[in-house]
């Protein structure tokens, strides 16, 4: 322990700087499964390895950052259901891409992982640097009505 306090703002912070640079990544991790590059079965173990590692960084840091938001259970409680209810949400473009898959003829599939990726980048992007804004603000505030 080297005895340096942080604050709950930083700590949010530092998730959500974490968030916007990996959340990003992990989309383009998921792009790079279907773009031949490489002999198959050595993309595919690239592709696996950065895929799950990207997945673990943002599933760890966004699940952190729930009980970095919410003191109270009655908070945690919201921000879990509509967490839930979003990601649910989210699932139902598996069952999207059943009505553009075609075996003979990816090309459509393709477009589809493609906007898929994109919403998601612009997903992670937008909301992880608008809550940084705010959370940045408060903690300048705070440092400022210490001072």
């Amino acid at each position: 322990q080297s005895g340096v306090v942080i604050s709950s703002s930083e700590v949010v912070v530092k998730r959500l700087k974490a968030l916007s640079r990996n959340g990003p990544l992990f989309a383009i991790s998921f792009l790079t499964f279907w773009v031949a590059w490489a002999h198959p079965g050595l993309q595919f173990l690239i592709c696996l390895c950065l895929y799950d590692s990207f997945l673990t960084i943002v599933d760890l840091n966004h699940n952190a950052l729930l009980a970095d938001l919410a003191v109270s259970a009655k908070e945690r409680t919201s921000l879990n259901f509509y967490s839930s209810f979003f990601s649910a949400l989210g699932s139902f473009s598996v069952f999207m891409s059943y009505a553009v898959w075609n075996k003979e003829d990816f090309f459509s599939f393709w477009i589809f992982c493609v906007t898929l990726a994109t919403c998601s980048i612009i997903g992670f992007t937008l909301p992880t640097w608008l809550l940084r804004q705010r959370f940045e603000a408060e903690a300048k505030a705070r440092k400022d009505r210490k001072s």
